[in-house]
């Protein structure tokens, strides 16, 4: 998402943040793979990653899985963007595998020297199969008849060694070569395995399929390989365990008619506005802030609780040895980025143009993903008014009425997109508090299992190639 202006958070919403992520890096800590930040995804989750008689991957899960980290204009982490695979595929675009002057004097010297013996091998290999043309050296590196049938060997053969003894003259000739350009021969091979190493990472992200890992998603339609998914059975009984929860509290006090004193998890943040604190709308109509309940004596305490907190860990299916499964290669994408701008003056992959900078790259950057999931159910909010105009509380807060409530600015409760409704209402003569319970409300119909969404807490984010 791109914004013309960013904001820090308020103290008050960085106070509920770190309240949130304390809670879940304390719940969590022996299962998370780093540290926990709160990120908004309003969306939800679609937490059935597998599903149907044919266990096909579910799209709209591999979607959210595959979304880059960006910053909200509130100054919040939020999911949103171009895919991180697609950001990958399009930085993979820009790289190229670069010669560098030494090594190119390297070759030219040996080519110098060993001119008669190199003229034997392009002879031979013609003689064999045919002139080599523009296309097959463009497809090699260095693009020259030599560096082509150098590619040809490897991909082929291997080895020198394993040329069949009807190509012996070939062999013969290349074999001489090899001796007389050891240096130029290794930096040629080197040269080439790089380039189709490349091609594969390029290829294997463009078109996902099973051969190269792709997840199938229809009966014949693939999405790029994640790998490390917990079994769905698990991601469903975490979800249900709704004692698996963590919570954070607002408390309220010292009212005027415009503002109160907050406190978060006990911890004092000083006087806000009231409508900056708390705003409430039934059915879509007038909205209020805590003025309409709340008097000097009053105390509002907030609790909302997530229950069903559940881990989902998933992380691009790497590219393999033989470039034929996978299509992540970080080892290339960090070559790539220290290389950059660095020209001629080393052999190795780098970044080409100036449409990646490095600012793209690591902590911050653009170039981002949660590499595990922090979901559970939408989450309830309890609200507890003391000494208030409980009549007003009560007469506003319909058991089963519809609300939406925006917590600090930032925290929506149902709304364009989420529905909640007033679960409960419980009143207490004897201390003088009502207790107002929000949850969404119980659904009607059948909704299919794959358009089902959790509420995301967080996670852990990812600053690729050097923070994984």
């Amino acid at each position: 998402m791109t914004t013309d202006t960013i904001t820090a958070p308020t103290a008050a919403q960085q106070a509920f943040v770190t309240a949130l992520e304390d809670k879940v890096n304390s719940a969590l800590s022996s299962q998370l793979d780093g540290e926990f930040a709160v990120v908004g995804y309003p969306a939800g989750f679609h937490w059935e990653i597998q599903f149907g008689p044919d266990n096909y991957y579910n799209e709209a899960a591999l979607h959210d899985l595959d979304l880059p980290l960006t910053v909200a204009s509130n100054g919040q982490l939020t999911l949103e963007g171009t895919n991180f695979s697609t950001m990958y595929l399009e930085v993979m675009n820009n790289v190229s595998y670069v010669l560098s002057d030494a090594d190119k004097a390297i070759i030219q010297q040996e080519a110098d020297a060993a001119a008669s013996q190199i003229s034997s091998v392009i002879t031979e290999w013609e003689n064999n199969f045919g002139t080599i043309t523009q296309a097959q050296m463009d497809s090699a590196l260095p693009p020259t008849k030599l560096g082509y049938i150098t590619d040809q060997v490897q991909q082929n053969w291997g080895d020198v060694s394993t040329i069949p003894t009807s190509l012996a003259s070939f062999a013969n000739a290349y074999q001489n070569y090899q001796l007389i350009a050891i240096q130029s021969n290794t930096i040629m091979v080197a040269s080439n395995t790089a380039w189709h190493r490349l091609q594969a990472a390029q290829d294997n992200t463009k078109s996902p399929s099973a051969s190269n890992g792709g997840l199938l998603t229809g009966d014949s339609t693939y999405y790029v390989g994640y790998t490390g998914m917990p079994a769905q059975n698990v991601i469903n009984s975490g979800l249900q365990d709704a004692g698996n929860q963590v919570s954070v509290s607002l408390s309220l006090d010292d009212f005027s008619e415009s503002s109160g004193n907050l406190s978060v998890n006990g911890a004092a943040q000083g006087g806000f506005a009231l409508a900056y604190i708390f705003i409430v709308s039934f059915g879509g109509s007038a909205s209020y802030d805590l003025s309409r309940y709340a008097s000097s004596s009053s105390t509002v305490d907030i609790t909302i609780s997530y229950p069903g907190v559940t881990i989902i860990a998933a992380a691009p299916r790497n590219l393999n040895g033989d470039y034929q499964l996978g299509w992540y290669d970080n080892d290339i994408l960090t070559e790539a980025v220290n290389n950059m701008g660095k020209g001629s003056t080393v052999t190795g992959y780098q970044i080409q143009g100036s449409e990646f900078p490095a600012s793209f790259f690591g902590p911050g950057g653009a170039f981002s993903r949660l590499k595990t999931y922090v979901i559970s159910q939408v989450p309830t909010t309890s609200i507890t008014f003391t000494n208030a105009n409980n009549s007003l509380v009560q007469s506003d807060f319909q058991e089963q009425s519809a609300v939406s409530v925006n917590l600090l600015g930032f925290i929506p409760l149902g709304g364009a997109s989420q529905s909640y409704s007033v679960q409960s209402v419980d009143s207490s003569e004897s201390d003088g508090t009502v207790t107002v319970t929000l949850a969404p409300p119980v659904l009607q119909g059948t909704v299919p299992s794959n358009d089902v969404t959790a509420f995301v807490i967080g996670g852990v984010p990812s600053y690729p190639p050097n923070n994984l």
